[in-house]
């Protein structure tokens, strides 16, 4: 009696996992997603070291609902749903600009797909020295918007 083995290859499609980063830019990027349908993500800052001039939402869907939690002094918050379908790929979801030095953190992100499960996703938070190119300039700006 012989026995008789049979290997079966089946090839896996190897993907890269799925990254929100915030850039130095202050937009927040996610990459390498797949089949994103809706996100909750909360971005949150020290008030004494940034302050938020100016957020800008990507809409990457035709038809979405949305809702948008600013208190401008150390949050942002965006949740967004799709009702036109899903998203893949890569893209900036929000262009955020600060003036100040500091660090820019995530305090929630839940990823859901169109099966309402969650999307696994790697966080890259920013510590940043200068947020704005002009130093000067953000000074002067401080000066003009915080001053009597």
């Amino acid at each position: 009696m012989a026995l008789i083995c049979i290997l079966a290859i089946i090839p896996v499609l190897a993907t890269q996992p799925t990254t929100l980063t915030i850039q130095p830019s202050g937009n927040v990027d996610i990459q390498n997603v797949q089949d994103l349908y809706g996100f909750d993500i909360k971005i949150v800052w020290n008030p004494n070291e940034l302050t938020l001039m100016k957020a800008t939402f990507n809409p990457i869907w035709t038809n979405y609902f949305v809702a948008i939690d600013k208190n401008g002094v150390d949050f942002y918050r965006l949740v967004v749903v799709s009702i036109s379908g899903s998203f893949t790929g890569s893209t900036t979801l929000i262009s955020l600009q600060f003036v100040g030095e500091g660090s820019i953190n995530f305090s929630i992100v839940k990823l859901s797909d169109s099966h309402w499960q969650s999307i696994p996703v790697t966080l890259n938070p920013l510590h940043i020295v200068d947020v704005l190119e002009q130093k000067n300039l953000d000074a002067e700006i401080k000066q003009t918007i915080f001053m009597p």
